[in-house]
């Protein structure tokens, strides 16, 4: 079983997974921001969804540019 946990100060979010061809950390990484981008657009709608994609590029960008 493959598991990975992240906790902030404020959440904390849990995947697992159970099927033996599914236990690739960097699938399940993937499979789990897949989920909660599809579960973020369902509450909030596309453009909000885009500006969010939108703001972390510039982010994540911004930090590998500037190490």
């Amino acid at each position: 079983m493959q598991v990975i946990e992240v906790t902030t100060d404020f959440a904390s979010i849990r995947a697992v997974a159970t099927d033996r061809e599914r236990q690739n950390r960097e699938w399940l990484y993937r499979h789990s921001l897949h989920q909660l981008i599809r579960q973020y657009r369902r509450e909030f709608g596309d453009e909000a969804t885009a500006d969010l994609l939108r703001e972390l590029n510039a982010y994540h960008d911004h930090k590998v540019v500037s190490r």
